[in-house]
This record gives structure tokens, sequence and C-alpha cells, in this order.
């Protein structure tokens, strides 16, 4: 019996990023290795005063150009101790604006976590790579231009899904939200 992670196949886009750039960009430079954040929609109201929201959690997205991509957590590899992740969305663009003013407010259910990555670009690699993927996956929220059939799955390692991976930036603006709770 294999594991869910031996069902996560990047193969397809990898060869033609491999073929048609000078310096391929893979799907595993895009999805495990870029920025990543969770954002909980469904925070507990006594925990809102002193919680990031939205955008203070997207706060170093601000007047970034990329490639973001939207997740949710499909299930879990116990062999592996990962998870596997499904995308929904892949977009391009200032993605502080379009996530804070398109995507969370219309798309988002609130009872689910968000995951978002990004991978820093210039508009015409974005370009490049958001049809890449729309011409090879087939995402829920993405409805113009997306020809592609097969699921964009990603493992990623616990702390990817904890933590993401700017930990430290979040924590640096939760101290200065809440100065009592850091200095007592």
């Amino acid at each position: 019996m294999t594991c869910i992670c031996s069902e996560v196949d990047h193969s397809d886009f990898d060869l033609i990023v491999k073929e048609e750039l000078k310096n391929p960009i893979y799907v595993n430079n895009i999805a495990n290795e870029s920025y990543c954040v969770s954002i909980d929609l469904d925070i507990d109201e006594e925990f809102i005063d002193i919680s990031l929201d939205k955008n203070e959690i997207l706060e170093g997205l601000k007047k970034k150009m990329g490639l973001y991509q939207l997740w949710v957590e499909q299930d879990y590899c116990g062999d592996h101790v990962d998870h596997r992740m499904l995308c929904v969305y892949t977009g391009k663009g200032y993605v502080h604006t379009r996530l804070l003013r398109d995507h969370i407010p219309k798309k988002w259910v609130k009872d689910e976590k968000l995951y978002v990555t990004f991978y820093e670009c210039s508009n015409r690699i974005a370009k490049y790579l958001e049809q890449l993927f729309l011409d090879t996956y087939d995402f829920h929220f993405n409805k113009d231009e997306n020809y592609g059939y097969k699921i964009l799955h990603s493992m990623w390692e616990e702390g990817r899904v904890v933590n993401g991976t700017e930990l430290h930036e979040q924590s640096e603006l939760l101290s200065q939200k809440n100065p009592e709770f850091f200095n007592p």
C-alpha cells in the first residue's frame, strides 16, 4: 500500500519549465520553498484584540509583485509526518491588495484556514508561471483561462503548516501590538 505522498507529482509542469526557461522555476520552488503564511479567519472574539488580523499577517507582502497561490489542508501522511495541501487558486500581481480586496472576502469561507504561498518575481515571469499553472492544473477558484485538468497537491512538513515562513516577522508585529504580554 502506498502513502499519499506518492500521489504528488509535478513532473508535467517541471518538464515544460525546464524546456522553456533558462533558469527553471519548479513547483517545489513555488509551493514548498517560498513565502508561506496561514490565516485563521475564525478567531474567537476573546482573542481578536491580541491576535494579528489578516492585514497584519500579510504585512510583508505590501507592494510585492509575483505569483501567489491559495491552499487548503487536505489530509495528513502519518508515515512521513507531512500534510498534503490542495491548491485552490493561483494568481499574479500585487498579492496584498488582491487577497484583502478580492479573494478573502469573496471566495473564502470563514471557518476554513487559508494558506498563502508567494513567489516574488517580475510581472512577466508571474504571468508566464500563472498561465502554465492554469494550463496544467484545475483550480477550484480560477475560472478564466483555466484549461488544466490535473490537481495541484504539495506535501508540506509540519513546521510549514503550523508556523509558515514568517514566524519571526509575525512575532515582532504581535509584540508591538501587545507590548504588555512581552514586556511585563
